[in-house]
């Protein structure tokens, strides 16, 4: 009987003994593979870092291509870095590579839904000139932060694509509240007021754009166009001369000047701007000399 119970003792004893080697051996791998994946993290960190810094080099050189490759490789290690996503758009931009640019951007934007992420993705949009698309992602960038110039500019350049004009100079107009100075707003007002057939603003609008800049050319194209819809032929006249003044090789103000003429019926003073239009390969310019051509 004693001898049985020593027995029963020392195979219980067995059985603890073993159950404690398991438990050992069980602890002692997790804490190796603990300790792998620590190291493993540490070095995964250290390359990611390693690769990110490098790419933040290169884009500071403005060598994007070189930076986006670097980029990459961070991104390898960490897929979902929001940073890194924002960064290889942000060189595809600088390259303007707007198709490659895109998916990065979305995916950014998918990491974190901010001004900058909704903006980046409406800009790839807009300069793919895929206005739709780029509108609703300018209207989310303008609910994070809509005191901003870029974005009521950019949502009222979409809305002028789309021939949304009323829309386009509601969004203008909160941009010239933020920076007054911009005379390229001036100017989008006055073309969308223009593209609304009221050429009496378009030209109150765009004159404000010489008052800042008096030798822009387009500014003194567009006053003439207005006034040329108007049938006030000598002032469209005296603003497309102006433009010819600031680009003397400008077949378009050349012709824009004879064909002003040639409404006033004046076709001797026509002919001279219309055949140096002509010359630079005018098609409407070449047209019109005809046309006077075959006047009795």
């Amino acid at each position: 009987m004693v001898y049985k119970m020593k027995k029963l003792q020392i195979q219980s004893h067995q059985k603890y003994m073993k159950k404690i080697l398991i438990i050992t051996s069980i602890t002692i791998v997790c804490l190796l593979v603990i300790y792998k994946y620590i190291t493993w993290s540490k070095l995964q960190k250290q390359i990611f870092d390693e690769n990110f810094d490098r790419a933040e080099q290169y884009y500071e050189e403005r060598n994007y291509t070189e930076a986006i490759d670097y980029y990459k490789k961070a991104l390898s290690i960490k897929s979902n870095n929001y940073i890194v996503n924002e960064s290889i758009g942000r060189c595809y931009f600088k390259l303007k590579d707007y198709p490659s640019a895109l998916p990065y951007c979305k995916k950014a934007l998918k990491i974190q839904s901010n001004y900058g992420a909704n903006f980046n993705v409406g800009q790839c949009y807009y300069l793919l000139k895929d206005y739709n698309s780029a509108l609703p992602y300018f209207i989310k960038a303008w609910w994070f932060e809509s005191n901003t110039y870029e974005v009521n500019s950019r949502i009222g350049s979409c809305y002028y694509e789309l021939e949304d004009y009323h829309s386009a100079i509601s969004y203008y107009a909160k941009a010239l509240e933020i920076d007054p100075k911009e005379h390229w707003i001036y100017y989008s007002i006055g073309w969308c007021y223009h593209k609304l057939e009221d050429d009496h603003t378009a030209i109150q609008w765009v004159k404000k754009v010489l008052e800042i800049d008096p030798n822009n050319y387009e500014a003194c194209m567009n006053i003439g166009i207005s006034y040329d819809n108007l049938k006030e032929y000598y002032f469209a006249i005296h603003y497309f001369k102006k433009a010819l003044d600031i680009e003397p090789n400008s077949d378009t103000a050349n012709y824009r000047i004879g064909l002003s003429y040639y409404e006033l019926e004046k076709y001797p003073t026509a002919l001279p701007y219309l055949q140096e239009a002509a010359k630079s390969g005018n098609e409407k310019a070449q047209e019109l000399l005809k046309e006077i051509e075959d006047e009795p």
